[in-house]
């Protein structure tokens, strides 16, 4: 006599083979996507980065090539000189006073031009370096001595060393002429020229500003102008910070 009970051996087949397939795909998907991530990440390693870095290297050299030529100097050199110091705000037009045309301004364009066609640093690797090290060979800061070296100081000193000398090998009389041709010379502009120059320099061109205008001042250009005004003239304003000798070890300097 057949027997009609149910036998539940036979239900778990199908789900067991479903399941097989399951996981079945599940694992050839897993190992196509790790092929695919792996050939993708070989192609990148050893075709696209030496191709990026090639180019990037290409555009290096001819970036340095471009700076040591004359040309390119003196085009460089003389925006940065002649620009003057801005904030963060965009500025009115610098005033004609600023434009470098005079002889002197040419001849300094032309000697830093050249002290950096000398220099034996790549630009693009070391740019401190390439602008700096001539004049740390050239001017070093002594040591145990607290103070700074800069290209106006070296400037103002050669001026000094030079009137000196001049006005040694002059007879009392001479002298005595050029300090009053001196005095005759006047200009009504000269002053107000001056104070343009100065203020714009220092990022105050609109100084002084009233209680509406200053309510426009962000802080960032804040702490520019502070920072401008005690660079310029050594000025505190809203703090004060001093460069001394460290008390426990004399080799060190502390800021405070």
């Amino acid at each position: 006599m057949a027997s009609d009970e149910h036998n539940p051996s036979r239900d778990r087949v199908p789900f067991f083979k479903h399941a097989n397939r399951v996981v079945l795909k599940t694992v050839f998907l897993a190992a196509v996507t790790i092929g695919v991530v792996f050939t993708f990440h070989t192609a990148l390693q050893h075709a696209v980065i030496p191709g990026i870095n090639k180019t990037l290297s290409s555009w290096s050299s001819m970036i340095a090539q471009l700076i040591r030529d004359t040309t390119v100097n003196k085009t460089l050199f003389k925006y940065i000189i002649t620009t003057p110091a801005t904030s963060l705000h965009q500025m009115l037009p610098p005033p004609d006073v600023l434009v470098c045309r005079t002889p002197q301004c040419q001849n300094f364009l032309e000697t830093t031009a050249r002290r950096l066609r000398g220099s034996k640093f790549n630009p693009c690797h070391d740019f401190y370096s390439y602008v700096c090290a001539s004049w740390e060979q050239e001017h070093p800061l002594k040591r145990h001595r607290i103070h700074s070296v800069s290209f106006d100081s070296v400037t103002v000193e050669h001026y000094l060393q030079i009137l000196k000398a001049s006005l040694k090998s002059m007879e009392p009389q001479s002298k005595l002429g050029l300090v009053y041709n001196l005095c005759q010379k006047k200009s009504d502009t000269l002053f107000s020229e001056l104070v343009q120059t100065f203020l714009y320099t220092l990022g105050l061109d609109h100084w002084p500003y009233t209680a509406h205008s200053a309510r426009d001042v962000s802080a960032e250009e804040l702490s520019y102008k502070v920072g401008s005004v005690y660079r310029e003239l050594g000025l505190d304003t809203l703090f004060s910070f001093s460069i001394n000798e460290d008390e426990e070890n004399r080799e060190f300097l502390e800021l405070t």
